[in-house]
């Protein structure tokens, strides 16, 4: 499944303004109930929700890719929202480690932006020369990492937010994981089939990691001893770490495409936006322990930080609230 979101269609859609307050129309709903996991809330939302991130005081952030929106619930209510105007097309967001900023990707705008979490408020902005994928703020929170559509890596200083380096990966980079230490950056590039290993601090390539298939979302283990690979072609890929060897694939039901880790790192939650259906995975082992058949096209996963909640974002409209 392409990852450029370029799409047209017609939506019944009202441009919320930035900062107000309001509620879903349907509200939250109860949904089903499974032994791995239990579905506490479905919120819906217009405009295709795409990325999501939490910081560690549990506000949810989510980008929706055709309404020029990012979203903020505050954990535990999944009802009540608030929406920041964030340019064209913003496709995913990330939050640094202190919960006090978040950036947002723009697909089509070509752009970041910078968002101030106590306000609410888009507070910087920078241009970028392509299609932005994908973002990623570095652990120590002193750069901010993106990716564009033609496999260049922008690297951002978080002081002056200015672009201060750049290097290549693969197009359509659309994987990014950190190492625990933050010492490596993982990227993966859905056309290449690899995952490109770098140097976060000098930002150059350590080595190129040959997955096969059409890599997309990555997780990291706890203990850096594992990455998972979200893989369209044949599910969730496991390499080893640090010598990058491929073990055995979890096949899911033979496609993989949004990924999540718990903090804990016990539980792997991977989505198939074609099938509908979210996995649920038990690390050790990498035995499939549950599948939440939601429907509609489910595509990016999220932990709050004691891992009791994952959000799951679905492109036909709703946001998916998990225990």
């Amino acid at each position: 499944m392409p990852s450029r979101l370029v799409r047209l269609r017609v939506l019944n859609c009202v441009l919320v303004p930035a900062l107000a307050s309001c509620h879903s129309s349907t509200g939250p709903t109860a949904g089903p109930t499974h032994p791995q996991g239990v579905v506490f809330a479905l919120t819906s939302l217009n405009g295709e929700p795409y990325g999501v991130a939490i910081s560690s005081s549990g506000a949810v952030l989510v980008a929706r890719v055709l309404g020029g929106l990012v979203t903020r619930f505050d954990l535990p209510d999944a009802a009540t929202f608030r929406n920041v105007q964030s340019g064209l097309q913003p496709v995913h967001v990330a939050i640094n480690a202190d919960g006090t900023r978040a950036y947002v990707i723009n697909q089509a705008g070509q752009g970041v932006r910078v968002i101030n979490l106590a306000t609410n408020a888009v507070i910087d902005s920078l241009a970028l020369t392509n299609d932005g994928f994908n973002i990623i703020v570095a652990p120590n929170g002193q750069q901010v990492f993106v990716t564009t559509s033609d496999g260049r890596v922008y690297v951002i200083n978080s002081s002056s937010n200015a672009i201060v380096d750049s290097m290549r990966a693969g197009s359509a980079a659309n994987g990014l994981a950190f190492s625990p230490s933050g010492d490596r950056l993982y990227i993966s590039s859905r056309d290449a089939g690899t995952v490109t290993v770098f140097n976060a601090q000098t930002h150059t390539i350590i080595g190129t990691i040959v997955i096969g298939g059409a890599p997309q979302r990555l997780a990291m283990s706890p203990d850096g001893a594992t990455l998972y690979v979200a893989n369209e072609a044949e599910g969730v890929d496991v390499v080893n770490l640090p010598a990058g060897t491929l073990g055995p694939t979890i096949p899911l039901d033979g496609s993989g495409y949004g990924l999540g880790i718990s903090p804990d790192g016990q539980r792997l939650y991977a989505t198939n936006p074609v099938s509908g259906n979210i996995f649920i995975i038990n690390t050790a082992g990498g035995a499939l322990l549950s599948t939440l058949a939601i429907g509609g096209n489910p595509r990016n996963v999220a932990f709050d930080r004691d891992g009791g909640t994952a959000v799951v974002t679905d492109g036909a409209g709703r946001v998916i609230f998990i225990h």
